[in-house]
């Protein structure tokens, strides 16, 4: 079996020597089509819910939930202001802007209450307890106003049944209940008598006046209150909060909120300066998802050219040449590019996940043509020319290769069996990854540097001695005292498992963001705020 593997490979590099051009066009046109796919149809899509199974009774539930009741995540504006007028003069500047967005990108701005309606009807929503208490009040009252005979209005009568409830009051109190109350009540029950005192030593003008007067304070009372509930304010009137139900349209399918998002963003930078007081942010489930997927795209593009450079730097380095090392990192480019083509045609997206299946490529992948480069290069060193160079490689390290590849690439199907899609998808994409990288570098990289090496002079090769010599400087210490080198490796592995029994898992999405962005800053500064209990409704 293993023969015959080898007679196969080297045949392969003796068919990728001898139609070269074919392989480098073939491929060329392949990595083209890939990388036009890919950016013209592939997306990375960054809802949560689609990492998790469609089939999940979970899921389904949710997504009947959001159905039936017509639900959306909301878009949440968060005004922090000095005091409750300047939040409310900017709540008011954005309410007005953002009317201009419906219906096309918003369904609806809740921001206030319209409580006019609610005046005649403030007692339905008083809890039990309350509407006891206001009985009793109530209750009490009348027998002050009827007075003890049932003859009318007696002051003198009218202040001993306020006295004498005052008395039960005061030994209910002192027979263990808490006192807390009890002062502010006698202090209220002085300030009452003071008040009627000097209304009944007025003429009768005045206390009709002073009547009249006691009442328009009570109604402006009434009226400051539900000015101040009107609002969804927190925090003592210093934070407001807007809610604004989008709508998923006018944008991409894999991002369906971020054009609304951007408007809403515009809105809050037009009206930010006209508010200096005051501090505008936008948070919410859509807007964390949206910032999440921009800087996930944005860190995956760093991690891609650091990680190149790296490995461009380290071949460089440890090669002393830039030019074959060059043909292995195209063959790798070109790998990468069919992959990502071929993600397009069979998932058709990426996920938060799977979008880190580059860096996979960019490590494993180079593998294969490091292997095939540095036995080329002892076949050359030992005098053999190119295409027989080339079939030695593969004959001999090409099973190698191939099967450590296979392998791997198995391994990364098996995730395709995972229920939790995220995974599952990165398995899918990253094994066929593996399989590319293996056919990049078993016939793309020896077709390249047959067309390359062909035409070159005769090259030096010594480089190869210094590799070897330094090779065996490290098998050396390896091997110099191999009971203390197992020794200290097990130490290690035990170290480290114990230390592994440390590890938890976290459930919180929001300590994988960056918390320097707005939004996520804000979604932290809510959940510490008053403002959680009506977020969780």
């Amino acid at each position: 079996m293993r023969q015959a593997m080898e007679r196969m490979l080297g045949e392969v590099a003796g068919l990728a020597c001898r139609f070269r051009w074919l392989v480098l066009v073939l491929s060329l046109v392949g990595a083209a089509a890939g990388t036009w796919l890919s950016t013209t149809r592939l997306g990375v899509v960054n809802s949560v819910n689609d990492l998790i199974h469609q089939d999940s009774p979970v899921l389904k539930t949710f997504l009947n939930y959001q159905k039936e009741f017509q639900t959306t995540d909301p878009l949440v504006i968060v005004v922090k202001a000095a005091d409750f007028d300047s939040g409310k003069k900017t709540v008011d500047a954005l309410a007005q802007r953002l009317e201009a967005l419906k219906p096309a990108e918003l369904k609806s701005v809740y921001y206030r209450n319209d409580l006019s309606r609610l005046r005649p009807h403030f007692l339905l929503y008083q809890s039990v307890a309350e509407l006891e208490a206001i009985l009793t009040q109530l209750q009490n009252q009348k027998k002050l106003l009827q007075g003890r005979t049932g003859s009318g209005v007696n002051l003198n009568e009218l202040l001993d049944e306020g006295l004498r409830q005052f008395d039960e009051v005061s030994a209910k109190k002192g027979k263990g209940d808490s006192l807390d109350n009890l002062d502010l009540y006698a202090d209220r029950m002085v300030k009452d008598l003071e008040k009627l005192a000097r209304l009944l030593a007025r003429p009768p003008e005045e206390k009709i006046g002073e009547a009249s007067a006691y009442v328009n304070e009570q109604e402006a009372m009434i009226r400051e209150e539900l000015r101040k509930n009107e609002y969804l304010v927190f925090d003592e009137g210093r934070l407001f909060l807007m809610m604004l139900n989008p709508s998923a349209g006018g944008c991409r399918e894999f991002s369906p909120y971020e054009k609304v998002i951007g408007k809403v963003r515009a809105i809050i930078s037009e009206t930010q300066p006209e508010h200096p007081g005051s501090s505008i942010g936008l948070t919410g489930e859509h807007v964390l998802m949206t910032d999440e997927l921009k800087q996930s795209e944005k860190d995956m593009s760093i991690a891609f050219g650091v990680a190149f450079v790296l490995i461009a730097s380290s071949f460089f380095l440890f090669y002393r040449e830039i030019f074959r090392p060059l043909l292995a990192l195209l063959a790798l480019l070109c790998a990468i590019a069919w992959t990502y083509g071929a993600a397009t045609l069979t998932i058709g997206h990426l996920n938060l996940i799977s979008q880190a299946v580059v860096l996979m490529l960019l490590g494993l992948g180079i593998d294969f043509s490091i292997q095939v480069i540095g036995r080329y290069e002892e076949e050359r060193a030992a005098g053999r020319g190119v295409e027989e160079a080339l079939r030695s490689v593969l004959a001999r390290t090409g099973v190698a290769i191939l099967t450590g590849g296979l392998t791997t690439a198995l391994a990364f199907f098996t995730m395709c069996f995972n229920d939790f899609v995220g995974l599952a998808e990165l398995g899918a994409i990253a094994g066929m990854g593996i399989l590319f990288c293996l056919v990049a570098s078993l016939i793309l990289l020896p077709a390249l540097i047959a067309i390359c090496d062909t035409w070159r002079k005769a090259e030096n090769f010594q480089h190869q001695a210094s590799q070897a010599r330094l090779g065996q400087k490290l098998d050396s210490l390896l091997v110099l005292s191999p009971r203390i080198t197992l020794l200290l490796i097990a130490l290690l592995t035990l170290g480290l498992i114990w230390q592994a029994q440390r590890i938890q898992f976290d459930y919180n999405l929001l300590n994988m963001q960056n918390p320097r962005i707005e939004s996520v800053r804000l979604a932290r500064e809510l959940v510490e705020s008053p403002a959680l209990s009506f977020l969780s409704v």
